[in-house]
């Protein structure tokens, strides 16, 4: 699956998108509109490499009408050390008129989860279920 900074890659989200890294990282923040949330977006490739940056679903579930998709991701860093790192992200998104209107990042599904405040999920897709 193509990063959301692909040439051609932005047409799910909405012109106003809300990214929120700020559950996921110390010094997170919101970045709000197309314009920003794609100078992010490439900011996230050209540090890490368009080829060396992937991302694969796991899993999709509802909670509390939420959509929470659990991503694992798998990039190869060129800064530093340039050791390959393999992590699971959760995005919480929110759709407006077919489109992502907003996307909360967390490192577990249980902080997912627990930010909407209620424990009850319902998985839609698993790709253990494939």
């Amino acid at each position: 699956m193509a990063s959301p900074g692909s040439r051609g890659q932005l047409g799910p989200y909405a012109e106003d998108i809300e990214w929120d890294t700020t559950e996921a990282f110390p010094d997170g923040r919101v970045y709000s509109g197309m314009p920003a949330f794609r100078a992010y977006a490439e900011e996230v490739l050209e540090r890490w490499g368009e080829g060396e940056h992937r991302l694969e679903i796991q899993e999709i579930l509802v909670v509390n009408g939420n959509s929470i998709a659990v991503v694992n991701y798998w990039m190869l860093g060129r800064s530093q050390s340039g050791v390959p790192i393999d992590a699971r992200w959760v995005h919480v998104s929110e759709f407006r008129e077919g489109k992502i209107s907003r996307v909360r990042n967390f490192t577990s599904l249980e902080a997912a989860v627990e930010s909407l405040g209620d424990p009850s999920l319902t998985r839609i897709w698993s790709r253990t279920a494939e």
